[in-house]
């Protein structure tokens, strides 16, 4: 199995690339290919970093296509059989994780995408997960979604969703992503002796562009892709969320250009496809922790078939979702 490892940059430090760059050179699996994807950057990092490193392959894009277009870009380039998205500031902490995700992906047919830990680059702590476990210690879990920049993505299963939504440019991908993962089949893991080590500058000094992102993209993931009509009670609600946060904040003009997208958005949903109710159902169930016990030996021989989850996910989604209404029953 041959791992592809992309890196995507938008006028990051040289430094930093660099580091990425070594840190996916030192990786002990042999079978592997580097693409280092700079995104419209203008800058002299991609120059640099071809005369220090001849022998990997690189894409300079001419414009910056966001997250989403960077990535798949990267990955239309991939020979590999699974994808490994690195930070352009990270750099994974030990020699072995391509080695053992690879072995992973090997072991289990049905997983789709598994995603490392992140800890800080100075601090050593970790991030919190996209999920919220009791203490994991060294067992991989079942995840409702994943980190795109510490992702490791089937490449088959990649192509067959046709990656990710290009005009989302960043924020909320991963969701969108992760849906069609499950509505397939497939599985998305979390793997916290794997860890990634990050110095997060991408969000530095850019809360307000990532919140425009995060709640136009929400919307975009509902209203495009969720089944059925009950979908507006979330939807209006959501709204009403954001409402009060741009409120809040004195952003009016940017709340206006919200209502603006969802009613463009609700009268152009027909023509996007949607995803299983089942399959949001069982998504919202492991987001909401209502599994509570998800290690990869229980679950990853079994794949979601397109009527109903597999007998070990029912029985123990059922048996939480139980115990949760007993105890508030009894409270």
């Amino acid at each position: 199995m041959k791992a592809s490892i992309v890196i995507l940059n938008w006028k990051g430090k040289v430094e930093d690339c660099a580091e990425a760059v070594e840190s996916a050179i030192a990786q002990s699996y042999e079978d592997k290919e580097i693409i280092f994807v700079d995104n419209g950057s203008n800058d002299d990092a991609l120059t640099l970093l071809k005369s220090q490193y001849p022998k990997i392959n690189y894409i300079g894009l001419p414009d910056n296509l966001g997250v989403t277009g960077g990535r798949n870009k990267g990955a239309e380039a991939c020979e590999g059989d699974v994808i490994f998205f690195l930070e352009n500031d990270g750099a994974w902490a030990t020699k072995n994780v391509v080695e053992d995700a690879v072995k992973l992906f090997e072991r289990y047919k049905h997983l789709g995408v598994l995603y490392t830990a992140v800890e800080g680059y100075e601090s050593g702590i970790k991030d919190r997960t996209v999920d919220l476990y009791a203490d994991t210690n060294d067992e991989i879990l079942i995840s409702s979604s994943f980190r795109g920049g510490a992702a490791v993505i089937r490449k088959s299963l990649f192509e067959q969703i046709g990656g990710y939504p290009d005009d989302y440019f960043r924020q909320c991908e991963e969701k969108y992503f992760s849906m069609f993962v499950y509505d397939l089949g497939y599985y998305i893991g979390y793997a916290p002796l794997l860890i990634m080590r990050h110095k997060g500058s991408d969000y530095q000094g850019k809360s307000n562009v990532v919140n425009w992102y995060n709640c136009i993209n929400d919307l975009k993931n509902l209203i495009r892709h969720y089944p059925g009509s009950t979908k507006y009670g979330l939807i209006l609600a959501k709204v009403l969320l954001w409402t009060g946060r741009f409120v809040r904040s004195g952003k009016i003009r940017e709340l206006i250009k919200v209502y603006t997208a969802v009613l463009f958005e609700i009268w152009n949903n027909s023509k996007h496809k949607k995803v299983k109710k089942q399959t949001v159902s069982f998504i919202e169930a492991l987001g909401c922790n209502a599994m509570e016990i998800r290690p990869f030996s229980e679950y990853l021989t079994h794949s979601i078939d397109n009527s109903h989850y597999p007998s070990p996910f029912l029985s123990k989604l059922t048996h939480s979702l139980h115990q949760k209404s007993h105890s508030r029953g009894r409270a």
